[in-house]
């Protein structure tokens, strides 16, 4: 086997790795959302019967993005994309979550004594 043979080869494995991860990120986006959809529809005053407004309302947001990202890649150079988009995720993954900062609904604000 010519070395030429084998580099085509190990670059469709990559590729193959690299679209299971987005699979998988994809399953747990949507895993979330279900999860917390019965908190967002109680803070949000939703009725059970529009509960399916929400997901509708992810699942295109969710796909324009990814059309967008994809047609920013083309124009770009992917690699460069790609870079700045896992450091936009890696920075913003990093930031404490802090549920009692006061910025959430009137009725989950602690009072002030």
């Amino acid at each position: 086997m010519c070395i030429a043979a084998a580099r085509p080869q190990a670059r469709r494995w990559v590729a193959l790795v690299f679209i299971a991860l987005a699979q998988l990120r994809v399953a747990l986006d949507a895993t979330i959302v279900t999860i917390a959809l019965p908190s967002a529809q109680a803070d949000l005053n939703i009725a059970a019967a529009d509960r399916h407004w929400v997901i509708t309302a992810y699942t295109l947001a969710f796909g324009g993005l990814v059309l967008f990202g994809g047609r920013v890649a083309d124009q770009t150079a992917g690699i460069l994309t790609t870079a700045a988009v896992l450091a936009a995720v890696l920075v913003n993954a990093n930031k404490p979550v802090d549920a009692n900062d006061g910025s959430g609904s009137p009725d989950c604000r602690q009072s002030e004594p």
